[in-house]
C-alpha cells in the first residue's frame, strides 16, 4: 500500500545553481561508459555508479523517512540532483520509466537517472532539481485558471495516463515559475505493483473520466492532489475549484497532452520501454499502447476535444512534427538516444502513419499540404490484412518512390491519398478498437469492489 511517509521532496526549496544546463551536459559525458547510439554496438543505458557523486548531505526529515534521500551533484558541476534509495531494481526501474515517459510528453519536467551502488546492489533515483519546488497552494483555485500558475492540466493528464496512485500534494508542485511539476513516480503503473489494490479497471482510460480530470471519477488512488487521501475521498479540494474541469487554460492543456500520446506509435512505445527495462518490458509496452489504444477510441467522446482538433488544424500539424523530432531524438541517462540513427526514418514513417490515423478518428483531411504520397500494394486486396501489415506497409510508402507524388518541401506531414488513407486508416482502428472492447470486456469482470467510491466529484 502506498504509505504516506514516502519521500515528496515537498520540503527541499534550494534554489539551483547557475549553469546547471551546461554542467549537466558536462556530467553525462563524464560518467558515460558508453558512446553514443551511434556507435557500431548498442548497449543498454547503465545505471551510474552512485560511489562518484558527491553529497551535500541528507535532506531535512529524511530521518522520518523510508527510503534515505540526499541532495548530490557530479563532480565538476554545480546541478544538484536528489538521490533516493530504492528497495528492489525493478522499482527502481519502474519509476525511473515513469518519470522519463513523463519528460517526454511534457518536456519541461525534471529529467530521472538510475544510478547503482555495486557493493551493496543497491539502486537509486536520482532527480534533478526542481529550482524553487513547492507544495501546491491552498485557497488560490482561480491561479490555477487565470494563468498564474501552468501546467496542471499536463501533468494530471500525464499521471493519469500511466496509472499514478500516489499524487498527493508534495509529489506534485510549483516550481520558482509557478509550473507544476510532478516529481516522485514511486506508484505509477499502479496495476503492475499494488498486489490487486489498484487493478486495472480502477484507473481505465475512459472518456467520462477524462472528463472530469483533475477529480476522481472512476478513477481510484491512495493520494490524489487533497481529493483522494489514504485512500478516502474529501468532501471538497482546497487547491482546485470545481469549474477547473471546464476552464479554458486547463483543458488545452489536457488537450495538448492527449493529442501527444495519441501520436506515439506501437513500435517506439516498444524501443522507449526497453531502454529502461531489461528484462519485462513487453509488460509495460503494451500497458501503454492499450492504454493509447483505448484514448483513440474514446477520443470523440471527450468533450471539447474535437473542437480543439479542428479549430487548431495548423497549430496541431506543427506539433506533431515537432513531437516526432523530440520522440526521435530522445535521450535518456545523460547520453543514451532511445533511437539509434539508423531507426530513424522507419520511425518517421510509423509517426507520419500514426499521425494520420489521429485525423481519420476526427474525419480530417490527411495533412495540410496537397502532396500525395501511394501506398505500397495499390488498392485493397481479396483478403485484408491485419493491423500491423498495414501500418508496416503505409509506413513503407512514405520512403518509396511514387509516380503520383513530389518531394516534400513544405515541411508539413506528407498526405496520403484520401481513399487510400480511409482504408488504412479504418482497418487500423477498426483492429484497435476490437482489441480494446476485448480488454474492456475482461476488466469489466473485475470484483464490484474495485470501483472508485461515491463522492461529490462523481
Amino acid at each position: 500500500m502506498p504509505r504516506d511517509s514516502e519521500p515528496t521532496y515537498s520540503n527541499l526549496r534550494a534554489a539551483q545553481t547557475a549553469g546547471s544546463a551546461s554542467s549537466s551536459t558536462a556530467t553525462s559525458a563524464s560518467f558515460s561508459s558508453t558512446s553514443s547510439a551511434t556507435s557500431a554496438v548498442d548497449p543498454k543505458p547503465q545505471p551510474l555508479d552512485v560511489r562518484e557523486l558527491v553529497s551535500l548531505g541528507l535532506v531535512e526529515s529524511a530521518a522520518a523517512m523510508s527510503h534515505t534521500v540526499d541532495r548530490v551533484r557530479f563532480p565538476d558541476s554545480t546541478t544538484v540532483w536528489y538521490r533516493k534509495e530504492i528497495e528492489t531494481p525493478v522499482k527502481a526501474r519502474r519509476e525511473w520509466l515513469a518519470q522519463e515517459f513523463l519528460r517526454l510528453i511534457i518536456p519541461n519536467q525534471t529529467e530521472t537517472r538510475l544510478g547503482y551502488k555495486p557493493e551493496s546492489n543497491v539502486y537509486f533515483i536520482l532527480s534533478k532539481e526542481v529550482p524553487g519546488f513547492r507544495p501546491l497552494p491552498l485557497h488560490e483555485p482561480s491561479k490555477f485558471t487565470d494563468g498564474t500558475y501552468t501546467g496542471l492540466g499536463h501533468a494530471i493528464t500525464g499521471a493519469y495516463f500511466i496509472h499514478e496512485a500516489d499524487l498527493k500534494n508534495g509529489n506534485i508542485g510549483l516550481n520558482k515559475d509557478n509550473v507544476v511539476f510532478k516529481i516522485d513516480g514511486d506508484w505509477s503503473f499502479a496495476s503492475m505493483r499494488s498486489g490487486g489494490q489498484f487493478p486495472k479497471i480502477s484507473g481505465a482510460i475512459a472518456a467520462a473520466q477524462i472528463n472530469r480530470l483533475p477529480f476522481p471519477m472512476t478513477y481510484k488512488a491512495y493520494n490524489w492532489l487533497d481529493i483522494f487521501i489514504e485512500g478516502s475521498l474529501a468532501s471538497e479540494s482546497e487547491i482546485v475549484s470545481s469549474d477547473i474541469t471546464s476552464n479554458a487554460q486547463f483543458q488545452q492543456e489536457k488537450f495538448e497532452t492527449l493529442f501527444k500520446l495519441l501520436l506515439i506509435p506501437d513500435n517506439y512505445f516498444s524501443k522507449f520501454v526497453d531502454a529502461f527495462m531489461p528484462a519485462g518490458a513487453k509488460e509495460y509496452s503494451d500497458f501503454l499502447i492499450e492504454r493509447r489504444t483505448t484514448l483513440l477510441k474514446h477520443a470523440l467522446r471527450i468533450d471539447g476535444f474535437a473542437k480543439y482538433i479542428n479549430d487548431n488544424k495548423a497549430k496541431l500539424a506543427e506539433m506533431a512534427e515537432s513531437f516526432q523530432k523530440q520522440m526521435k531524438n530522445f535521450v535518456v541517462q545523460g547520453n543514451y538516444h532511445v533511437l539509434k540513427d539508423s531507426e530513424h526514418t522507419r520511425f518517421t514513417n510509423h509517426a507520419k502513419v500514426q499521425f494520420h490515423q489521429v485525423l481519420a478518428t476526427f474525419n480530417l483531411p490527411p495533412s495540410y499540404s496537397e502532396v500525395e504520397i501511394a501506398a505500397a500494394g495499390g488498392g485493397e486486396s481479396a483478403v485484408a490484412p491485419t493491423a500491423d501489415d498495414l501500418k508496416d506497409r503505409l509506413a513503407d510508402s512514405y520512403s518509396e518512390p511514387s509516380n503520383h507524388s513530389a518531394e516534400v518541401t513544405s515541411g508539413s506531414v506528407p498526405i496520403i491519398n484520401s481513399s487510400i488513407h480511409g482504408f488504412f486508416a479504418s482497418k487500423i482502428i477498426s483492429s484497435r478498437q476490437d482489441f480494446a472492447e476485448k480488454e474492456e470486456s475482461k476488466e469489466s469482470k473485475e470484483p464490484s469492489d474495485t470501483e472508485a467510491p461515491s463522492g461529490p466529484y462523481r
